[in-house]
């Protein structure tokens, strides 16, 4: 498994974007479920995943969204980023 693969699968919610599948559509999978309230977005800025990222948090209804780009990574101690290394992006979304 790549690294990118494994920081998909770790939310709850799963979402394969439409570059990553042969839909070639937001595909919402679910996740193994060890951070309940995040989407995280891999290849953010090569595959320009902004706009997707931001119809998940919709779609979902999760509030935290994370774009990492490549040799980037995301940190969490009770799912809670507690650090990042290299580029990362963070989307809130506020529902009501």
């Amino acid at each position: 498994m790549q690294d990118s693969q494994g920081a998909l699968i770790c939310p709850k919610n799963c979402v394969i974007p439409p570059v990553d599948n042969t839909k070639n559509k937001p595909l919402f999978l679910e996740g193994l479920g060890l951070m309940k309230n995040c989407i995280i977005s891999v290849h953010f800025i090569k595959w320009n995943e902004e706009e997707n990222l931001e119809t998940a948090l919709i779609k979902t209804k999760v509030s935290v969204g994370y774009g990492i780009d490549d040799d980037s990574g995301l940190y969490f101690k009770n799912e809670i980023l507690s650090s990042t290394d290299g580029n990362i992006s963070i989307f809130k979304q506020n529902h009501q």
